[in-house]
């Protein structure tokens, strides 16, 4: 009996080495099944960094294309803005644009032709018409050009005859000086201009057109201190009236 007891006791200690404990070995089962769990603090680690990453690029993006906090926006954006811009206000950055080349050129067409010289030159002003948007009718209004000092007259009428420029037709300006009227000639005496036109002088308008018509000539002529007043003659012949309705042209026509 006694050597039966000191062999269990023996194979007790033996299971308990193997354990790490006093325990039995049923015991050492049951103490496995309750080990701690493992902790969450790596994957919130992870999801942490993910978010930053998305923010620092949300940011970059946002800083290149234009920030909405601080209201600035990138050179496209503008760029983008302008291609967007209002018909009409487009038209008229166009207008602007051109406004030196084209008006230049329609200024200096006459003088140009000729060849004459800057030196021979003066400024003058040409009659054409506008509308007043309140009262809706047409009342004359000038336009600067350049003529020879010789020949100012002539010039002056030929460039009303030529009409306004782009750039004036595009800020309301119109004329009852039709493009195909011809000029036959031009001459002064005492003080007045002869001024001889060919038949379409009187064609294509009546009424209240004509009258314009004719202002814009007289105005246009008259517009130098050593001329006062004209006299038209239609295809070489002096006329009292012109036109269906019988406008009177007799005379020196003044201002």
């Amino acid at each position: 009996m006694a050597e039966t007891k000191k062999s269990v006791q023996k194979n007790t200690r033996t299971r308990a080495g193997k354990t790490g404990s006093g325990l039995p070995v049923s015991g050492a089962k049951s103490s496995g099944k309750m080990e701690p769990k493992r902790s969450g603090t790596p994957y919130f680690v992870l999801i942490i960094l993910v978010l930053i990453t998305v923010i620092l690029v949300m940011f970059n993006k946002f800083r290149e294309k234009g920030s909405f906090i601080t209201g600035t926006f990138s050179g496209q954006e503008i760029s983008d803005a302008k291609k967007r811009k209002p018909a009409a206000v487009k038209e008229i950055s166009e207008a602007e644009k051109n406004t030196a080349g084209t008006v230049k050129e329609k200024k200096n067409e006459i003088v140009e032709q000729n060849k004459v010289p800057e030196s021979e030159q003066i400024s003058t002003k040409i009659y054409f018409l506008r509308l007043n948007e309140t009262t809706e009718k047409l009342y004359l209004a000038s336009v600067n050009r350049k003529v020879s000092k010789k020949d100012k007259v002539r010039d002056a009428i030929r460039s009303l005859i030529a009409g306004p420029t782009k750039y004036e037709s595009g800020k309301g300006y119109v004329s009852a000086v039709p493009s195909s009227l011809g000029l036959r000639s031009v001459r002064i005496e005492s003080g007045n201009a002869v001024i001889d036109f060919s038949g379409q002088i009187e064609s294509g308008a009546a009424g209240e057109i004509l009258l314009k018509r004719i202002k814009q000539i007289v105005y246009t002529a008259t517009e130098f201190g050593d001329i006062g007043g004209i006299t038209i003659h239609v295809n070489g012949r002096a006329r009292k009236t012109i036109g269906a309705d019988g406008l009177f042209i007799g005379g020196s026509l003044k201002r």
